[in-house]
């Protein structure tokens, strides 16, 4: 019995978070005012809507550090293992050349998207060289992405 009680918990929050589905007891008031005469799916568009307005916001701090760690955790994790590997005077020469070529990539991608009135990465492609451009840089997000996880993963399992 108990966990019956667990389980139609577990289900009703799934209902309320991935499919919209709630009482209309359960909004506030303005929302109510807003889904009364509507169908159910209105209802529960309106009521993800509206529940989608309070989400709160990462600020520029946590921002730069979510990308940080996005960027640098995997990376970061494998350097103590890399200047082991690459030697002590190889390991910090390589590492400082690439920073500057990342630095160097990034200050293009500035320029770039300065002539072409900016836009995502896809978007500077189609600009730059048309739907070739769009399609050759959106495969080469998804191989970066794809090789991002498969480092991960060997990481984790090694």
């Amino acid at each position: 019995m108990a966990s019956q009680g667990k389980s139609k918990g577990a289900l009703s929050f799934v209902d309320k978070t991935k499919y919209g589905v709630a009482d209309p007891d359960e909004v506030d008031d303005d929302v109510a005012e807003l889904i009364a005469d509507k169908t159910p799916q209105t209802q529960r568009r309106i009521i993800k809507e509206e529940a989608s307005k309070n989400v709160k916001k990462l600020g520029p701090l946590a921002t730069c550090f979510t990308i940080f760690k996005g960027f640098v955790a995997t990376g970061i994790l494998y350097v103590p293992k890399d200047f082991y590997n690459g030697g002590y005077i190889f390991s910090p020469i390589t590492l400082i050349l690439s920073l500057f070529v990342t630095l160097y990539c990034a200050k293009l991608l500035l320029m770039v998207n300065d002539r072409v009135g900016g836009g995502s990465f896809p978007e500077m492609g189609f600009k730059a060289y048309g739907k070739p451009g769009r399609i050759f840089v959106e495969i080469v997000l998804v191989a970066s992405q794809f090789g991002f996880c498969t480092a991960y993963v060997y990481f984790i399992a090694s």
